[in-house]
């Protein structure tokens, strides 16, 4: 059943609890804190005030949230003890049917990520659209995030926590965030252009004044003679982000 604002912000305390059930694994009380900050005018306040609820907890219960998540492929989806959320996300994307080397695969990276940072990996695993990332794009990003130092990897873990709440919060609200959906078609369109080296691994980058660099302002330019000034906007946007963020970042980073 889909909810509204409305109807959440009229709720009684404990009716309220039971709408945002499952936002935060096994962490009813992120939701319960948020609540108390109510009226929300839009859906955007209210995921800035769990945000902030969880930004204000600290590290311990920082550690303890991330601790209550299961581990991508562990021991709660063998044996079926995954909550109705994360059983949705792991099918999603495709991690109830790994074959038995991406499985071994993945229990490894899952005991290595364990003894660096004493905590699960976390992903959310259904991607930047919901759709679901790829066995692959899951793997090589674990393998690529292991190497990363505990303190960055906290907020990694903080910020894709956030992200499957954000996704689970919009399915009980079928909300679909469109802006945020152009932003990533226009990514996907100018990544075609993305320096060699880059490129062959799926990753977004373009230098400035490169071959690639130009390709991309062509197409830009190309898209402003033909394409309304809102999407022109987003395209300029995404080719200066392109432009200045680290050369590693792939594009299934979520």
């Amino acid at each position: 059943m889909t909810i509204t604002l409305a109807q959440l912000n009229a709720a009684p305390a404990d009716e309220a609890a039971r709408l945002l059930d499952g936002l935060y694994e096994h962490s009813p009380w992120i939701a319960g804190r948020a609540l108390q900050r109510r009226p929300f005018a839009t859906l955007a306040q209210l995921k800035r005030a769990l945000v902030e609820v969880l930004a204000e907890s600290g590290r311990d219960a920082q550690v303890a949230l991330i601790r209550a998540h299961p581990e991508l492929a562990g021991k709660a989806m063998v044996t079926k003890t995954l909550t109705a959320e994360s059983t949705n996300e792991q099918s999603t994307s495709g991690l109830t049917n790994c074959s038995p080397q991406e499985f071994a695969r993945i229990q490894q990276l899952n005991a290595d990520y364990n003894a660096r940072f004493g905590w699960p990996f976390i992903l959310a695993v259904r991607g930047p659209r919901g759709n679901g990332l790829t066995r692959a794009e899951i793997i090589a990003t674990f393998a690529r995030r292991l190497e990363n130092h505990p303190d960055y990897e906290l907020a990694e873990c903080l910020r894709n926590i956030h992200r499957i709440a954000e996704i689970r919060l919009n399915d009980k609200f079928g909300h679909a965030p469109v802006l945020g959906n152009r932003v990533w078609d226009c990514a996907e369109l100018l990544a075609r252009h993305s320096d060699p080296g880059y490129a062959e691994q799926g990753q977004l980058t373009v230098t400035y004044l490169t071959d690639a660099h130009r390709a991309c302002r062509g197409s830009c330019s190309a898209g402003c003679a033909t394409a309304a000034s809102t999407r022109c906007a987003w395209m300029r946007w995404a080719t200066w982000w392109a432009s200045t963020t680290a050369p590693t970042l792939p594009r299934s980073a979520c």
